[in-house]
C-alpha cells in the first residue's frame, strides 16, 4: 500500500492505508512547529500515527512509496466519526481544556 516513511531524530514512523488517504502536515505558527501524520480510510476511521513538535535544527526525511502491512506503525489514535457518544466526549473535553486555558490567562471569568 502507498504511504509515507517519516524519520525525525532517529525515530521512524510508517503511515499507510490500503484504501484511504494519508497526509503529512507541518506548520509553523507563533513559534510552535508541529508535525502531524494522519489519514482516513473508506469507513471514515481517522488514524493518527505521529503528533510531535519540531525544534530548530531537526532534520526530517519523508519518503513516499509502497509500505508493507507489517511495516505500518501502530497508530497513536483511531477516531470513529460515526461514534456519536465518543465525538460528544471529545468536544466536551476540548471545551473544558479551552475553558481552563482562558481562565488561567484571565480572558474568562468564572
Amino acid at each position: 500500500m502507498k504511504g509515507f516513511v517519516i524519520e525525525i531524530a532517529g525515530n521512524t514512523t510508517c503511515a499507510a492505508l490500503e484504501k484511504g488517504s494519508v497526509g503529512v502536515i507541518i506548520t509553523n505558527k507563533e513559534g510552535h512547529s508541529p508535525i502531524i501524520v494522519n489519514g482516513m480510510d473508506e469507513q471514515t476511521l481517522s488514524y493518527t500515527w505521529l503528533k510531535s513538535d519540531l525544534h530548530i535544527g531537526d532534520e526530517i526525511t519523508i519518503t513516499f512509496g509502497d509500505i508493507g502491512e507489517l511495516k505500518v506503525s501502530k497508530p497513536i489514535s483511531v477516531r470513529d466519526f460515526h461514534d456519536v457518544e465518543a465525538e460528544r466526549q471529545l468536544m466536551l473535553d476540548a471545551y473544558r481544556e479551552l475553558k481552563q486555558e482562558l481562565l488561567k490567562e484571565g480572558l474568562l471569568k468564572e
